[in-house]
């Protein structure tokens, strides 16, 4: 095998491989290697055709990527092949396969599986894969009907099964005459396939179609639309030329057998590179009758101003562009095709289309003397023919009052038949560690935070997002963070993305109500006066909430006589961040010491708010009526002096501008003036 890389990961490249031989040519489109995260096995599936002679196989190859590759081979008849790594035989001998069996073979980066027979057509065959593969499918030399006396080499890459789809246009083959051969591959037993062709007053429905493959005969030169219950694979098949000169006076041997992959609609893209021109000291001519591109472009997507080869329009007149009609709809186009005559442009071509949201498809072919070529000219590796569920939160961090919590569940790929998926609410402990889970139990039970149950979520045909809410149960007590889990659970039929699991917090958002600050120092007066006790809240209040404030005595001030007693309701609105209660402080004209009492806020109605234990109760003093002073009391000035000072003192610092009178008493010895 050939691996091709580009020594920067951020080039692009397209590959083609080229195989010719005298009288048998064909052309393939290799596939870049993609490994996505959700695909455990990789499926690849044969499409051949019938075993001419002894040295012709119907084969297929694999090249391995990765090491540590485990491949599976799973076949529906019985047959003796070569199975091969590089040029050296299996325990030095060709292995056979068993029927009806799996054959599993560990593999290295760079070895090549090759499996042929020259007795079967071995389209159908299943090979399976832990890392993608390239896989190769084809013929050394088959027969375009069978027992056609001509034999053409054909050859693709066939990309994975999660890349298959529902929906395949065929498009007829220019300067041949006789039709042409679709072959396909059912992912899954029990697929219908419904068929129109263009011209076709009914569409043909075949039920079931058989596992190893359904083959079709076209018998004219005309577009068909192939529509299928579950994903497929299709190929096109041209037939050998003796069937066209049959039809003719005068036999021309244009073209022969080859194969082309046929994109699914899903996987059509905006733009598509090819080459033409193929020559070799095979066929150093070419291929002198003729080379060719057919386009086909959806009716969402068509606009003939804006489809282009090589940077022209390709046919601006849209009555040149032929309608293809498909089912189950055979009476609006549902796409529209055209071919491309490239004769004699050797070299590299695009199609583009200029909007970018625009969508097509080619294949490229040619045909030369008594042989020919088939290869699609580029397509999408999108997972189309998988269901593939994910999940996704906003958040995982959830508040305990936040209401409904609302996980969405998300469907791509494969949007085209009804699943279901479940999802399971459970709680996290045992899968992380360090950390508290949420209590599961019956709903609104006693210190229960979630109800530990399984949803299966069912997905209509189409739908692509489901939304389903979780309910957390909150309660007024105060906790930490806590912790659980909501997953999807892997199931035969569906593949899981990323994510398929998510933890998920519930965050204690229960309000806290608080005195602050918890200490306050109140200075008597000669008159009565107020104080204003303050409180705060954590958030703002969610619903109408009631606090009761009391002193509680039993301090040194004595309620009445100190202060004026309380015990009062305090309301608290939605929004509330803070509140405050005003208590009198009474005036008296005793000489005392500094006097304590205490207030002591509780909860008397609301939800989803707790009173904080450490701040529940604050401390108010009341200090006495602040005393002025002489200090000293006694000064003894010399008669010369002119001056003397007298010093006044305060017990403490005054809490407001004060005015003191100062004057001398009558009565002493000294003689005023």
């Amino acid at each position: 095998g050939i691996i091709v890389k580009t020594v920067n990961e951020e080039d692009r490249i397209q590959v083609f491989g080229y195989s010719d031989s005298s009288g048998t040519t064909d052309v393939f489109t290799a596939i870049p290697f993609r490994k996505k995260q959700e695909i455990a096995l990789y499926e690849y599936a044969q499409l051949s055709s019938t075993v001419p002679q002894n040295n012709r196989l119907s084969m297929f190859v694999a090249v391995i990527c990765e090491d540590n590759t485990i491949v599976n081979i799973a076949s529906t008849t019985a047959l003796s092949g070569d199975v091969t790594l590089g040029n050296t035989f299996l325990q030095g001998r060709p292995q056979p396969i068993t029927a009806g069996g799996v054959n599993t073979l560990s593999l290295s980066v760079y070895t090549t599986v090759h499996l042929g027979s020259n007795e079967e057509d071995l389209t159908g065959f299943r090979v399976s894969s832990t890392n993608p593969v390239g896989f190769m499918a084809g013929h050394a030399c088959g027969q375009i009907p069978v027992d056609s006396p001509t034999c053409d080499h054909m050859i693709e890459q066939i990309p994975p099964s999660y890349t298959w789809g529902y929906n395949f246009i065929s498009s007829p083959l220019t300067a041949r005459i006789s039709g042409y051969v679709i072959k396909i591959i059912p992912r899954y037993r029990g697929t219908t396939v419904t068929r129109h062709c263009n011209g076709m007053s009914e569409m043909q429905v075949m039920q079931d179609i058989p596992f190893d493959g359904l083959e079709i005969d076209i018998s004219e030169q005309v577009y068909c639309c192939f529509r299928t219950s579950r994903p497929c694979a299709v190929a096109q098949f041209s037939k050998g030329q003796s069937v066209d000169d049959a039809l003719k006076e005068i036999s021309e041997n244009i073209g022969d057998p080859a194969m082309v992959w046929l994109a699914p609609v899903g996987q059509f893209v905006n733009y598509v590179i090819f080459y033409t021109g193929f020559t070799s000291g095979a066929s150093p001519d070419g291929f002198t009758f003729g080379e060719f591109a057919n386009v086909i472009v959806p009716a969402d997507s068509f606009n003939p101003q804006m489809i282009r080869l090589d940077g022209n329009l390709l046919q601006p007149n849209e009555r040149e562009w032929t309608e293809i009609f498909c089912p189950p709809n055979n009476i609006t186009a549902c796409a529209y095709g055209r071919y491309v005559n490239l004769t004699g442009s050797e070299g590299k071509h695009n199609i583009t289309h200029d909007n970018p949201s625009g969508r097509l498809t080619a294949i490229v072919y040619g045909w030369g003397n008594q042989k020919g070529y088939m290869y699609p000219a580029g397509f999408a590796l999108d997972p189309i023919g998988e269901i593939i569920f994910s999940l996704f939160v906003e958040t995982t961090r959830i508040g305990e009052r936040s209401g409904p919590f609302v996980v969405t569940i998300i469907r791509a790929g494969d949007i085209n038949v009804n699943a279901t998926v479940d999802l399971q609410i459970q709680s996290a402990s045992g899968l992380i560690s360090g950390v508290s889970f949420a209590t599961v139990g019956v709903a609104n039970a006693p210190g229960v935070d979630i109800e530990e149950r399984t949803v299966t979520v069912m997905f209509a045909a189409g739908e692509t997002m489901k939304l389903e809410s979780i309910e957390i149960f909150a309660d007024n007590e105060e906790e930490g963070d806590e912790y659980f889990n909501v997953n999807l659970v892997q199931q035969p039929g569906f593949l899981l993305g990323s994510p398929s699991s998510e933890f998920l917090i519930i965050e204690d958002d229960t309000i806290q109500i608080s005195l602050d600050p918890l200490t306050y120092l109140v200075e008597e007066l000669t008159i009565d006066t107020y104080e204003t006790l303050r409180g705060t809240t954590s958030a703002p209040i969610r619903e109408i909430t009631e606090i009761r404030i009391t002193d509680l005595g039993g301090g040194s001030a004595t309620g009445g006589v100190d202060y004026m007693s309380f015990n009062e309701i305090i309301t608290l609105y939605p929004g509330n961040t803070t509140f405050q209660y005003r208590v009198l402080i009474m005036a008296d004209s005793e000489d005392e010491n500094d006097e304590m009492f205490q207030a002591m806020i509780t909860l008397e109605s609301g939800g989803g708010v707790i009173i904080n234990d450490q701040a529940d109760t604050a401390t108010i003093t009341i200090q006495d009526l602040n005393r002025v002073f002489f200090d000293p009391v006694i000064y003894t000035p010399m008669e010369e002096q002119i001056t003397e000072i007298l010093i006044i003192r305060s017990e403490r610092p005054v809490s407001s501008d004060s005015i003191l009178r100062v004057y001398d008493r009558d009565g002493s010895t000294a003689t005023r003036g």
